[in-house]
């Protein structure tokens, strides 16, 4: 045994080993030690803080279990503290008595940031913060004990200047040199899928990204738009010469944020790029082959000109949705051949959508709908038809004066090659050049969407991961109905924007995952 040094001598003689116990340190210490605070006032503001909520919660527990009050009380304490992450239930009210120091310090920054493996340890995680690295939202935060609710933990991630988040995206891409591109596309939605506040998260939370689509398309169109997106009318909105800018907009605004605040890159990150009707404009401008300014123009046009194409039909056209039967859709088609050619002289019905096997929408006067959605279920080939609350009949004959404004319309404006496949509506394939991109625009707008057979031909591409941007989930849920089997994620909200980039970046040590860089 050795003698103790001078330095343990002084130090031992400073230990009360009579009353160590009754200055109860050892469990402050521990958690100082294991939570790496590095201000020991911390510690006592959090205690502080637990002594006030088990004082609060004895306090409503002696209220008579009858009063309304203390239902209403118990449940407000119970959902403020879920919502801060302090506890893990809100079913519980005695959890309220047995909140810790430890539940708060579970909360601050450093340690959200090892459990999203942004960091191998809290000593890293906490230089990182104070050397500016992270932003929870669009603020940057420096201070260690910053507490991050459930709400904002999604939000924590790497500023855009910060070297660490260019050597993570630099490792990502030698990672994923030399292996081929993942089986996915992209998805695009058309008209429907509007809501008024749709995108203001996105708005608010990226300056950089999300507030600059929105802010370009709202200067292109002369203003208004971006406050009818937010807060406007529902029924202002749904108008065609409104939802169509304001769905591509939102659309594009999403798939923005991912490639400026997470490093997608879509011409490394998919095969092919769709959209539904109007969701064929926001393919192109996602594809670099239209602007954005451009894109809202035309879209805005291209509304406004299908309702003036039968303002004088006003309620005398129709559209309907038909559920079709198992394996008959090859045997409506042909009877919409026939229908449409033994209708009276004036009426009209055509296939205006085929999105999936077992739905297809027809379009055309209110008579020629009718008539042929009564046929068909009696020859068994539809199950039901349900009509459409549209303000006018699209894909069909009667919008061949919008077609001849959008032929027009889009003389002027410059088309590139994109710079991924993206499938036509018309043919169901992918455009060979960009001359023949307008020519499809235009007779998109009478011609049927082939959107069952667009997705065909990408299954037979090998595509089995699809990625759904943009408001609704109308295209995920024909898909997943359709393809099972398929991988089908859906974009409508900054939540979805982080859960998937966070997805990528827990999964970018393995090469055989799919990459968003």
């Amino acid at each position: 045994m050795r003698q103790l040094k001078h330095h343990e001598q002084k130090l031992l003689k400073k230990v009360d080993f009579l009353q160590w116990k009754k200055e109860d340190t050892i469990r402050e210490m521990k958690v100082i030690r294991r939570y790496f605070l590095q201000q020991r006032e911390d510690y006592h503001k959090y205690n502080k803080l637990v002594g006030s909520v088990r004082q609060l919660a004895n306090k409503i527990s002696l209220l008579d279990a009858r009063d309304p009050f203390r239902t209403q009380q118990e449940k407000a304490l119970l959902e403020k503290l879920y919502n801060m992450g302090i506890i893990t239930a809100t079913t519980k009210f005695s959890d309220c008595r047995k909140v810790t120091v430890s539940a708060f310090c579970r909360r601050r920054l450093p340690i959200v940031m090892c459990r999203l493996k942004m960091a191998e340890t809290v000593k890293e995680a906490v230089t990182f913060v104070e050397q500016g690295h992270i932003r929870v939202g669009p603020q940057t935060v420096t201070d260690p004990a910053f507490l991050v609710n459930r709400t904002m933990e999604d939000y924590v991630t790497w500023v855009d200047t910060s070297k660490i988040k260019r050597k993570i995206m630099k490792y990502n891409d030698k990672s994923t040199a030399g292996i081929e591109r993942s089986h996915r596309a992209i998805l695009f939605p058309g008209q429907g899928s509007q809501y008024v506040g749709m995108g203001k998260d996105l708005y608010n939370l990226y300056p950089r990204s999300a507030k600059l689509v929105f802010d370009e398309a709202d200067e292109a169109l002369g203003n208004g738009l971006r406050a009818l997106i937010f807060e406007g009318q529902q029924d202002k909105l749904k108008l065609t010469e409104n939802a169509q800018p304001a769905i591509l907009t939102t659309s594009i605004a999403m798939l923005r944020v991912l490639e400026t605040e997470f490093g997608f890159d879509i011409s490394k990150a998919c095969n092919h790029a769709l959209g539904h009707s109007l969701g064929e404009y926001t393919a192109l401008v996602a594809s670099k082959a239209m602007s954005l300014t451009d894109a809202v123009r035309l879209v805005r046009l291209r509304g406004e000109t299908m309702t003036r194409a039968v303002a004088d039909k006003q309620g005398k056209t129709a559209m309907s949705a038909l559920v079709v039967r198992k394996d008959k859709l090859a045997d409506l088609e042909k009877a919409m051949v026939e229908i449409k050619a033994n209708l009276p002289k004036g009426e009209l019905v055509a296939v205006a959508n085929i999105n999936s096997s077992f739905q297809v929408v027809i379009s055309g006067t209110s008579q020629g709908v009718d008539q042929a959605s009564r046929i068909l279920q009696e020859r068994r080939f539809a199950a039901r038809a349900v009509d459409l609350p549209v303000s006018a009949p699209f894909h069909c004959e009667l919008m061949q004066e919008a077609a001849d404004v959008m032929e027009d319309a889009l003389k002027s404006v410059e088309i590139k090659m994109p710079c991924v496949e993206v499938v036509s509506n018309v043919t169901a394939k992918p455009y060979t050049s960009a001359e023949e991109i307008p020519k499809r625009l235009v007779e998109q707008v009478v011609a049927t969407v082939e959107w069952e057979r667009s997705i065909s031909y990408c299954k037979g591409q090998d595509i089995d991961d699809f990625l759904c941007f943009g408001p609704g989930k109308v295209l995920a849920n024909l898909l997943k109905k359709e393809y099972p089997l398929d991988k089908v994620r859906t974009i409508t909200s900054a939540d979805d924007i982080l859960q998937h980039a966070l997805e990528y970046n827990r999964k970018k040590d393995k090469p055989d995952e799919p990459s968003f860089a």
